[in-house]
């Protein structure tokens, strides 16, 4: 007579005091698993009913597995869907505690977790310990892992949720804030064909100090969003999709419409030099258009990673990209301030257009150079990694520029997308 382990449901001597599969103590008592494993047996293999005992709805399996309920039977297991606690619901990498709020891989919030398949089964009487990651053993059964139902509950989300923050700041050095941001928001529920969520966020940044930059940027941003509920988000509440492919092309003629506004407001000013940066983004649920006009910036994160969007039209950006200086020297170099575009300045100024397909969990950071100079792109992501709330990031950011000096005004803008 063999000694049947009650943990493990694995065959060992009959003097064994532990059992040599799961090292866990054998009792004299038969328990539960044990006569399981005896009713199996003594029937004929062909038409052995098996027997597994039923999980809790709620019991947590290797301290990962929670189980949900009990799922249709699978010839001869038993088959549960379970909360796995330990792995992303968006791209499905591992975490390394059950406790963390934000996946290590790619950003996304962890607010949620994906739900597996486990096929239980009682061990084999031969069946040694497993060394793949697919199978384990608990509360005397087996439990296979099953992937495809896994991976197929996971889709890519049709509509992103725009959550965001922003804050401005001017800085410890100088009296006026001359940077200008505005955010625009809608979103709804309500029949399955509602419009998906929009939004546009703008940061501009009136240029090196120049008189009356404060008009200049509040007139940019201003001007922009007068347009985008005129001819984007009224026409979507009416019913008139928006085509995409017309999107880049509108924003071009937006950031046109605020450069004009500028030239007209000069005229009315002696002298007047007035002009701004410009970085907007336009969001509509995983589709999303950036331009930009100088030097403020467009941060995109994703899987963990911060990668700047638009492109810089300065003096120290012409000298990174001829290989004259290099990207940390950017933001130390005396000749930093040096614009050579922007709104205001010309009748007919280049936009440069970015087309970005989003993913959920990722975000996207707009800021004036007040934040970016003074912070490197390292600490930026950092922040972003450490701080899931839009506002939390947006406070910690600002904080830290000042805290390296406040050489300029700091205006920023973050939008996290959940499905």
């Amino acid at each position: 007579m063999m000694a049947i382990c009650i943990h493990c449901g694995q065959e060992n001597r009959n003097s064994a005091r532990y059992c040599r599969f799961c090292g866990q103590e054998l009792t004299e008592e038969k328990g539960e698993s044990a006569l399981m494993v005896e009713t199996l047996q003594d029937q004929p293999s062909e038409s052995a009913p098996v027997i597994v005992a039923e999980l809790e709805i709620g019991q947590v399996l290797m301290e990962r597995y929670r189980i949900l309920h009990l799922l249709p039977p699978d010839d001869s297991f038993k088959v549960y869907a379970a909360e796995d606690m330990l792995r992303c619901w968006n791209c499905l990498a591992e975490q390394p505690a059950a406790s963390v709020d934000y996946c290590e891989t790619c950003g996304a919030a962890l607010d949620r977790r994906p739900v597996v398949q486990l096929k239980a089964s009682l061990p084999g009487s031969n069946e040694s310990l497993p060394v793949s990651p697919m199978v384990f053993f608990d509360q005397g059964m087996r439990f296979e892992i099953e992937l495809p139902a896994f991976e197929k509950q996971q889709p890519t989300p049709v509509y992103l949720r725009q959550n965001f923050a922003f804050r401005s700041h001017p800085g410890l050095v100088r009296e006026n804030n001359e940077d200008s941001l505005i955010t625009l928001s809608l979103a709804g529920q309500c029949d399955p064909n509602c419009i998906p969520p929009l939004g546009f966020y703008a940061v501009a940044d009136g240029v090196g100090g120049a008189d009356s930059g404060e008009i200049a940027s509040k007139s940019a941003v201003h001007t922009m969003a007068r347009e985008v509920i005129q001819r984007v988000l009224l026409p979507e509440l009416a019913g008139e999709a928006l085509d995409l492919a017309t999107l880049p092309q509108i924003l071009s003629e937006l950031a046109q419409s605020a450069n004009q506004t500028i030239l007209d407001l000069r005229s009315q000013f002696v002298d007047s030099e007035m002009s701004c940066t410009l970085t907007a983004a336009f969001i509509r649920s995983n589709q999303a258009v950036v331009i930009n006009v100088g030097d403020s910036r467009t941060y995109r994160m994703r899987q963990g990673q911060l990668s700047q969007v638009t492109q810089d039209h300065s003096l120290v950006a012409q000298l990174v990209e001829q290989g004259l200086i290099q990207p940390d020297d950017v933001s130390a170099h005396y000749q930093r301030n040096v614009i050579y575009r922007s709104l205001g300045n010309l009748p007919n100024v280049d936009v440069d257009v970015f087309n970005l397909e989003l993913e959920a969990g990722e975000r996207l950071l707009l800021c004036s150079d007040g934040l970016w100079e003074m912070i490197p792109t390292a600490m930026l992501e950092e922040v972003l990694l450490d701080r899931i709330a839009p506002q939390q990031a947006c406070d910690r950011l600002v904080e830290l520029a000042n805290l390296a000096g406040g050489d300029d005004n700091i205006s920023v803008i973050v939008v996290g997308l959940q499905p």
